[in-house]
């Protein structure tokens, strides 16, 4: 009977980590599509070769949510500076941050923009890059 019970036990322990497993799964990747960070750009950016990966937030300088780290693939080499503005839900700007970034053809790495410690990116902002 002891054996039995520990083995239920055993089963049942097993059953609920899996559980526990793909409700965690399921909230991170909720979480992860709520916060989706999106860049609309101008024609002149693809035009140019630009292309995005992961897009990434965090905060310095005392604010909060004030740094954007932006993976671009270039088709072309590149070298000029690239603008990025930021809008509230109401369509309002709220920050600006500009880099002159130099990179040649099939280079692609992470670039930090970092607006001021009083602009917060929210998940409803928009982004804007020229």
């Amino acid at each position: 009977m002891k054996e039995k019970t520990k083995s239920v036990l055993k089963e049942g322990g097993k059953v609920v980590g899996e559980s526990v497993g793909e409700f965690s799964k399921g909230l991170s990747e909720g979480v992860e599509n709520t916060f989706k960070i999106n860049i609309n750009t101008s024609e002149n950016i693809t035009k140019q070769g630009i292309s995005f990966g992961k897009i990434t937030l965090s905060s310095a300088s005392g604010g909060s949510d004030n740094v954007l780290n932006v993976y671009m693939i270039f088709d072309r080499d590149f070298n000029d500076t690239l603008s990025l503005k930021v809008f509230d839900n109401n369509d309002l700007e709220m920050g600006r941050s500009s880099k002159v970034i130099e990179a040649t053809k099939g280079e692609a790495d992470f670039y930090e923009f970092q607006f001021s410690q009083k602009t917060n990116i929210d998940s409803d902002s928009s982004i804007f890059m020229e």
